[in-house]
């Protein structure tokens, strides 16, 4: 996120995994430089569809919208 954002520093609130149950968080970081700071989650090992919430996140078009991300 950019680093002027005034929101909260922790972006994922939770992860679900596509039977409903809770994925488990191993670890946040953080890092910054001159325009961003950075938020690393690791979560549980698990081969299969989640659902990642966030907390927080400027949406200037002001409506919900689903990404399909691949993860490493």
């Amino acid at each position: 996120m950019n680093k002027d954002h005034q929101g909260k520093f922790l972006m994922f609130s939770a992860a679900i995994k596509e039977d409903g149950t809770l994925l488990e968080s191993k670890g946040i970081s953080f890092s910054r430089d001159e325009q961003y700071v950075v938020e690393t989650t690791q979560f549980e090992d698990y081969n299969g569809k989640a659902k990642i919430y966030l907390n927080d996140y400027a949406n200037p078009i002001r409506r919900n919208i689903e990404l399909n991300i691949p993860l490493q």
